[in-house]
């Protein structure tokens, strides 16, 4: 089902909702249902090439300037076997619940780039607020859309 509406400005808003009976439960089907959405459906009706459409990525509560977008395009514009870049996200408030947040974001953003380094690759983007390049999702949708039958296709699609 699809809601949609007009915002001030001329702006759509869409929201889809997902049919459990259609799609498979869990976030890497809505993923697949969203990115295949705009991959097969919205790109080609807007009659744009999918080398120049980036998608963005980002949860309800991140706050987000177009310089931060314009920093994360630039770098996948410098190089096209750039797949998809991350911003670096900074829990805001006081309290323990916050201090604790930033202490879990930075080590594992840590941990993460070290890993990303070492292994030559980026293992993962976070949703949070990311830019994802239209034709690599395009390259490996296919796969990321088969069941996870063994455990490894559980530790490197589900996880």
């Amino acid at each position: 089902m699809e809601l949609r509406w007009r915002l001030p400005g001329a702006m759509h808003f869409h929201i889809h909702l997902k049919d459990n009976q259609k799609v498979k439960n869990k976030k890497r089907w809505s993923q697949v249902m969203y990115m295949s959405y705009v991959l097969d459906f919205k790109i080609k009706q807007m009659g744009v090439l999918e080398e120049d459409t980036y998608i963005l990525t980002t949860d309800a509560d991140v706050r987000f300037d177009a310089d931060s977008v314009e920093a994360l395009l630039d770098r996948l514009i410098r190089d096209p076997n750039v797949g998809a870049v991350c911003g670096r996200t900074h829990p805001l408030g006081h309290g323990p619940l916050v201090w604790y947040q930033m202490f879990d974001y930075a080590i594992g953003h840590w941990f993460q780039k070290v890993a990303n380094h070492v292994l030559g690759s980026v293992l993962c983007c976070p949703g949070c607020f990311s830019v994802y390049r239209a034709k690599a999702l395009r390259d490996v949708l296919g796969l990321y859309s088969t069941t996870a039958d063994h455990a490894v296709d559980f530790l490197t699609k589900d996880m």
